[in-house]
């Protein structure tokens, strides 16, 4: 398939998804709500028209606050007709920090509600699946649950889920080797690249993270702390560590310790070309990619599957279905491997013979 000249072969992934076009003539925000383990969780999802088609998006900002300002933030100029690159430059002029907000990522956040919607409705307009828009294939997704507490009555439910699971500063030698002996333990996450009562710190982070390593010797450690005292640490174990929080960008990326990993978060990214060039060097690189989800209840949560089943199926994607993380865990959920079905659009459905 030739484009503007060039191969499909030729392109970056990010060249490929620029030079897609749509065309787009109305926009619309609903607030969607949803009963967690947790808490409620609130996101807003993007519709954008065009065509007699509707392409959707999800802001997965956490805190209520932002998604009131999110519905009283002018919308976006996103009329007309344009290629995904050319309306990542309309969308790089427009302010998406409107009100105050609970953290600076939540302009990212908004900013991808749009961009995802954008990439759903030009694929549904070209009649395209996102695996043929990027030549790729779309593969059984391998996931892990992210249990928000006690793992086990996930395990006791659905044995042989693997799990990604954040550390606790007060975790003794025991819980943690009671945990490794499940056998489930495929990502811990130390969170040291947040702060604020969502993610407390141990004391000592450098001997706490040595501990965690020894424990769980080949699992994926997600965002452990950098600089003094964690040089032993990288030398050691770098082929298996992954940075999620502080990467928005490829800059950010090779602003870190060289890794053997890298979580991708879309939303972080905000746009799809800030995306798709980070992705593009991982694979350059040989970096090993998983999914990392965001609690999303929307068209979202089925968006990241779709990039992972296409780009990195076989890591340990935090991209497992809503019903593992609902109050009351549900009968019959899709199991790991997830098959989605090809088909025109960002989202790709489940398998009814995943369930």
């Amino acid at each position: 398939m030739f484009i503007g000249g060039a191969t499909l072969r030729d392109m970056t992934l990010s060249e490929r998804i620029s030079a897609l076009e749509v065309e787009v003539d109305g926009t619309e925000r609903t607030g969607l709500v949803r009963e967690a383990t947790t808490m409620t969780r609130r996101s807003t999802q993007i519709t954008l028209r065009g065509g007699g088609l509707a392409g959707v998006g999800e802001d997965i900002s956490y805190e209520h606050s932002d998604h009131d300002g999110h519905a009283a933030m002018p919308l976006p100029p996103l009329r007309g007709r344009r290629t995904l690159g050319e309306w990542g430059e309309v969308l790089d002029g427009f302010d998406f920090g409107f009100g105050a907000m609970s953290q600076p990522v939540v302009p990212n956040f908004r900013r991808w509600s749009y961009e995802s919607a954008l990439l759903d409705l030009a694929l549904l307009q070209a009649g395209r699946s996102l695996a043929d828009a990027l030549g790729r294939t779309l593969s059984p997704l391998r996931f892990c649950v992210s249990p928000p507490a006690d793992p086990r009555p996930i395990l006791a439910a659905y044995p042989g889920t693997e799990l990604k699971i954040n550390t606790s500063p007060d975790w003794t030698d025991d819980d943690m080797t009671g945990l490794a002996a499940t056998g489930a333990i495929r990502v811990v996450d130390l969170k040291a690249h947040y702060v604020g009562a969502f993610a407390p710190q141990p004391d000592d982070p450098v001997v706490f993270t040595h501990r965690v390593a020894e424990c769980f010797p080949d699992a994926v450690l997600e965002d452990p702390r950098t600089g003094d005292g964690m040089e032993s640490f990288y030398a050691a174990e770098s082929h298996r560590v992954a940075f999620d929080a502080p990467i928005h960008s490829l800059a950010e990326l090779d602003a870190l310790p060289v890794t053997g990993w890298v979580n991708i978060k879309p939303s972080r990214f905000g746009a799809l070309r800030a995306l798709f060039e980070c992705v593009d060097a991982c694979e350059a690189r040989g970096l090993e990619m998983y999914g990392g989800g965001q609690f999303e209840i929307g068209p979202g949560r089925q968006q990241i599957q779709t990039l992972a089943a296409v780009l990195y199926p076989t890591g340990p994607n935090d991209t497992a279905p809503g019903g593992y993380n609902d109050a009351e865990l549900p009968d019959n959920l899709p199991r790991s491997p997830l098959t989605l079905v090809d088909g025109p659009g960002f989202g790709a459905e489940a398998a009814a013979s995943s369930t």
